[in-house]
């Protein structure tokens, strides 16, 4: 029985054989394994290629990546309070400090690269002019420096605090002083090349001054009385001016002006938002916002922080689209961060709020009661930087690449 199954078994072997060499010659098997092997790295393959979710971020602002203590020496009772702001140059930051010294700092770690010692304060950030670093101090002068190095290559005295940061603008710096004059210089001689003094009648005034801003031959700034003035870049004669408040007291026009879209847009902190012809000086819209701070214009649309806590958003033609409060406070600073606005206010809060002004996505309160934020937030790549009025610098640093997880 046992050999009769090997038989049987014996014969569909050689059967099966026969068959498959009749049918399939041999190097078909060759080419169904190479079909095999091919079909297995395409299924890996599909696995490697196929989109990924993006990484989600909790919060920006628990990573920070270093703080620097520019708090000066003081008594008891007299708290020095910082009311400038940094800047980022390439990989670089630039700053101040209330000793009167001026500080280069490497970006990634906050390490000093040189510092200076010049005499006064500062109220307005540096500013950068090919290889100059230029910038003013409470004590009315103006220095140029190797933001390399920091060698000195120029200093003038220009006879009043130095109230604003300098616009730089074709070889040109402007500064706004406490004295309300608008003073031009040879940004690589510190030459002066004309000064335009305005006379303001009142006796209180808020401190702070608006930034001269530059458009075509035109030097646009406002001023303490609650004019705007439009000057000739060349020698600073008075092209036109325009009174925008009719207030007894704190009427100051403080904030910068924004040129966008053929019309300028400026307003004082008290009064209401103007949109004017920066041409002839005629206002074509007002709004009841006060404006706390320079406008952000980009893809069509324009931000404006107010004094009362709100970003409010309008089209290329000034219709209100948006707003949403964000504070009870007034706003100090708005910015563009990795797709989102991050927003500061005066009572030392910082937001990150999503670009439709649909919701408050994060907060950041600095812990001093004192910690006000009065500058600028400055802002480049990952980076964000913030100096708080406590005299503390502030890296922040965004956590890799991805979205904000809600």
């Amino acid at each position: 029985m046992n050999r009769r199954f090997f038989e049987k078994k014996q014969i569909r072997e050689s059967a099966m054989i026969m068959m498959m060499t009749a049918e399939y010659p041999r190097w078909s098997y060759t080419v169904l394994g190479l079909c095999l092997i091919l079909f297995c790295s395409c299924a890996g393959l599909k696995g490697a290629f196929a989109p990924r979710e993006k990484m989600l971020i909790s919060n920006p602002f628990a990573k920070i990546a270093w703080i620097k203590n520019q708090d000066p020496n003081y008594e008891s009772g007299n708290l020095p309070i910082a009311l400038n702001s940094p800047l980022i140059h390439q990989d670089m930051v630039f700053v101040g400090k209330n000793t009167g010294g001026m500080e280069a700092l490497e970006l990634k770690n906050g390490r000093v690269v040189w510092r200076t010692q010049d005499i006064g304060a500062f109220h307005g950030a540096p500013q950068v002019m090919d290889d100059l670093l230029i910038y003013g101090t409470t004590e009315g002068r103006v220095f140029a420096r190797a933001w390399a190095t920091g060698e000195l290559q120029y200093e003038v005295d220009l006879g009043a605090t130095i109230e604003s940061q300098a616009t730089i603008h074709n070889g040109r710096a402007l500064f706004h002083l406490r004295n309300h004059k608008i003073v031009c210089v040879d940004a690589r001689t510190g030459k002066i090349l004309w000064a335009y003094q305005r006379s303001v009648p009142y006796l209180n005034t808020l401190q702070g001054v608006s930034k001269p801003i530059v458009h075509g031959k035109r030097v646009f700034v406002g001023m303490a009385d609650g004019n705007i003035v439009a000057l000739g870049l060349n020698d600073g004669t008075v092209i036109w001016e325009r009174k925008l408040t009719t207030a007894s007291k704190f009427v100051d026009i403080d904030a910068e002006a924004l040129v966008v879209n053929d019309t300028l847009v400026i307003g004082p902190k008290s009064g209401l938002l103007y949109v004017i012809n920066p041409n002839a000086g005629q206002i074509i819209r007002t709004f009841e916002y006060g404006l706390a701070h320079v406008p952000v214009a980009e893809n069509g649309v324009i931000l404006v922080p107010t004094t009362d806590g709100q970003i409010v958003k309008f089209d290329s033609s000034w219709k209100e689209i948006q707003k949403i409060k964000i504070s009870e406070s007034s706003l100090s600073s708005l910015k563009i961060w990795k797709g989102y606005l991050v927003v500061s206010d005066v009572k030392g809060q910082i937001y990150l709020v999503d670009r439709d002004l649909k919701q408050i996505l994060r907060t950041h309160q600095f812990g001093h009661s004192y910690s006000a934020i009065f500058g600028e937030l400055e802002v480049k790549g990952d980076y964000l930087l913030v100096l708080s009025s406590r005299n503390r610098l502030y890296a922040f640093n965004w956590p890799g690449t991805g979205v904000l997880g809600l």
